[in-house]
């Protein structure tokens, strides 16, 4: 508490001073307007039973995402996976095992994080399920939450799962579904495995994802995750925030 009053926590959408992340009372009123109805048709990827997502992926959600992808605000996975997980609780999921989807090792050490593991402890946690990052996927594939005019399948084999789960029931938990590949192939090596049903749990859910080219040359210094903050000091020129980032509304 005393090192957020010398390097205050900054919303990750508009770079306001607030106690805790992820948003400002402004941001926070906007995403309180994203939460998708209990009953909003989704569409489901092959081999999942069914799907669950707390919010549109657009407005000050997509570009909260977006600052914990590129812009290194990785201390936002935490409160968007305790979001996430009240959602899953109080949803109709119920699976016995939580799994996040895979991140490639580069990509894991590029953030800082594995955000998708974050947000599946959010969802464990709420539903009292054990958590386990049973899935790995081929170095160097294209990141399909981003893949716009990309729509096609993961290659068959890219991701694979761990033994050990033979008939239950998995949460399959990602951050974004656009075009529904990622999840379908971690679904599918799910069942390979021998899981029964795979569920499927995602922060947001979009038709397309953000637009736009990014510059990154000023990035503004947000908490990573684990940390307080990493705010010091005065900033001598204008920093570059999520809500400077083009997203489709």
């Amino acid at each position: 508490m005393v090192l957020s009053l010398v390097a205050p926590f900054r919303c990750v959408v508009c770079s306001a001073v607030v106690s805790a992340l992820p948003f400002c009372a402004g941001c926070e009123a906007d995403a309180q307007a994203l939460p998708l109805l209990p009953n909003a048709p989704l569409p489901v990827p092959r081999h999942v039973s069914e799907v669950v997502a707390a919010y549109r992926y657009t407005g000050v959600m997509a570009r909260a995402v977006v600052a914990g992808k590129v812009l290194g605000a990785t201390g936002v996975w935490g409160p968007l996976g305790r979001r996430l997980g009240e959602v899953v609780a109080a949803s109709h999921l119920g699976g016995a095992l939580v799994v996040p989807v895979p991140t490639d090792r580069r990509r894991r050490k590029a953030r800082g994080v594995d955000h998708a593991a974050v947000l599946a402890s959010g969802v464990a946690r709420a539903i009292g399920a054990p958590v386990r990052q049973a899935l790995t996927v081929r170095t160097g594939l294209p990141d399909r939450g981003s893949a716009r005019d990309d729509p096609s399948p993961v290659p068959a084999g890219a991701v694979r799962a761990m033994a050990g789960m033979g008939g239950l029931t998995v949460v399959l938990v990602d951050d974004v579904m656009t075009t529904g590949a990622t999840a379908a192939a971690s679904a599918r090596a799910l069942l390979e495995a021998g899981v029964e049903q795979v569920q499927l749990a995602v922060l947001a859910c979009a038709a397309v994802p953000p637009t736009g080219s990014l510059d990154l040359r000023s990035q503004m210094p947000y908490p990573r995750h684990g940390e307080v903050a990493t705010v010091s000091g005065p900033v001598d020129r204008e920093p570059r925030t999520a809500r400077d980032l083009p997203v489709d509304e």
